[in-house]
């Protein structure tokens, strides 16, 4: 029997809507994960179940860059 590879897919940010570096399989549970976003420099905590993304409703912590 061999092993079937796992659906695999990119976090989206929920702030500017753009791909962030996390990737999650299918069977992934993330529980207040602090998810960076390199386009918009955004530090969001989400909750994710299944295919099913939804941002911390507590503290957020979006931080930009001051950088250039």
């Amino acid at each position: 029997m061999q092993n079937q590879p796992r659906k695999e897919c990119r976090l989206i940010c929920p702030v500017c809507k753009g791909k962030t570096r996390t990737r999650v399989q299918e069977d992934t549970v993330l529980v207040n994960f602090p998810l960076f976003c390199p386009k918009c420099k955004a530090v969001t905590r989400v909750h994710y179940v299944r295919e099913n993304m939804q941002r911390f409703l507590g503290e957020e912590y979006a931080r930009r860059s001051e950088e250039g």
